[in-house]
């Protein structure tokens, strides 16, 4: 220690070392490291989780489409009446997300979410067990409406959870999660149509 050269004294009046300044820069750095590891470790489970809540609505809304070419004649109506179903889905997944945007600030992101889930629980329960062409339409709105909450506190808690360095990297799962689900959902709707029925869409 007395070989060291004096680089600076410190507020307390104490000398600082060389050998000192050295061992506090390696410590900086590595403090750093093992945040950027742990912050990788995070962004990578709870980038699962949000991408998973954020593409539920875009499941429920792409899952049906297999069986949309079929519902005019179980229901007996018209193709242009069936594609009402997805309109009405669409309108209330996004118009809902205005409303579950407030309410998740005021009630909290889970108690918002878990509205959302059951909300599209009941519509799904409504489609399934639709007669006639309107229920099905009510029963797909319902379901929309429910979907829009996973939308709205998926991205607010990428706010929350996260600073700016570690938010990229999440909302790039949740971009590739936003790509990958419409289309698997697709596939995967038309192999349960098939093998299940469209009731299970």
């Amino acid at each position: 220690r007395t070989a060291c050269a004096t680089i600076g004294i410190n507020r307390r009046g104490r000398r600082i070392h060389a050998l000192d300044f050295d061992i506090d820069r390696r410590n900086i750095i590595l403090a750093r490291q093992k945040r950027r590891i742990k912050i990788g470790r995070n962004a990578a489970r709870e980038g699962g989780q949000i991408s998973a809540q954020i593409g539920f609505g875009l499941l429920t809304m792409t899952l049906c489409l297999p069986s949309m070419q079929e519902w005019a004649g179980i229901f007996e109506t018209s193709q242009a009446r069936v594609q009402l179903s997805f309109s009405f889905f669409v309108v209330a997944y996004g118009g809902l997300q205005l409303l579950f945007g407030p309410l998740s600030d005021r009630w909290g992101r889970r108690r918002s979410l878990m509205l959302g889930l059951a909300i599209a629980a009941v519509g799904a329960i409504v489609a399934a067990l639709a007669k006639e062409v309107d229920t099905l339409i009510l029963g797909r709105f319902l379901q929309g409406a429910g979907g829009a909450a996973g939308m709205v506190v998926g991205r607010s808690m990428v706010q929350d959870l996260f600073d700016a360095q570690a938010r990229t990297r999440v909302m790039a799962y949740v971009g590739m999660a936003m790509g990958c689900i419409p289309p698997l959902s697709t596939l995967l709707g038309g192999r349960i149509h098939v093998h299940l029925g469209w009731q299970w869409n």
